[in-house]
């Protein structure tokens, strides 16, 4: 089943070894992360094992406002989308992160797509960049 499961989905490769261990199948797990270089493995640790890590280390030891914690994190690292469902869900201070780090990186394009999905701040920011010389979006 955990081959099929590759053949037909190989970009979840490395979900589906964490979904065998998790499921106490270590082997299975093994077999599947061997079937990507060391690049690939390191990438979605990277990706997503450290993050979660520091997600939860942030929560358990009560590090200031793990919210603004992990979106500080996730605009640092350009993480748009997330940064997106995050406000979408109601996180406190994701559309601020979101909305800032669009403006830092000076992508005009994005802002005025949060402008258009109801975005306040982005409404601003946009407004304030009309005109202005050396203000085009980022391609």
């Amino acid at each position: 089943m955990w081959q099929a499961l590759v053949d037909h989905h190989p970009g979840d490769t490395l979900d589906l070894a964490d979904s065998a261990t998790r499921r106490g199948r270590p082997e299975i797990a093994r077999l599947l992360q061997a079937r990507l270089s060391p690049v690939e493995r390191l990438q979605h640790y990277l990706d997503r094992e450290c993050h979660r890590t520091m997600v939860n280390a942030v929560i358990r030891d009560g590090l200031g406002d793990a919210d603004d914690e992990v979106n500080a994190l996730l605009a640092d690292r350009g993480q748009w989308a997330e940064l997106r469902e995050r406000s979408d869900a109601g996180r406190p201070g994701a559309a601020r992160h979101l909305i800032d780090g669009l403006a830092r990186d000076g992508d005009l394009e994005a802002l005025r797509a949060e402008m258009h999905a109801g975005t306040p701040l982005a409404a601003s920011i946009v407004s304030l960049n009309q005109g202005r010389p050396g203000t085009a979006a980022r391609r």
